[in-house]
């Protein structure tokens, strides 16, 4: 299974984005740790929480050592199977726009 075939596996019913990103936060912690990593390569950060870019109100999680460009078809797949809007910020992280819960 790719990547984003995992994470919307792993959403199940869930739908407010806050659900979401959670879920897709354990699911990539749990990935890091299968590729020899650790979980703490995963990061999760609540609206308002200082990034590295300018916009601060959605949730983001980030994996910098994740394989390459993994985000642009997990924003994709998870926006497709919950109606949420994710957005891939740059090639290793998502943001959950929580304007949809």
């Amino acid at each position: 299974m790719t990547i984003a075939e995992q994470l919307v596996a792993a959403i199940g019913p869930r739908r407010s984005a806050k659900e979401i990103a959670e879920s897709v936060y354990e699911c990539l912690k749990r990935l890091a740790v299968e590729e020899g990593m650790s979980e703490n390569e995963v990061i999760f950060r609540q609206p308002g929480e200082e990034r590295y870019f300018e916009d601060r109100s959605s949730y983001c999680v980030a994996w910098e050592a994740g394989p390459y460009q993994w985000s642009y078809a997990a924003s994709i797949a998870i926006s497709g199977a919950t109606g949420v809007v994710v957005k891939a910020q740059h090639s290793f992280d998502l943001c959950f726009d929580p304007s949809n819960d």
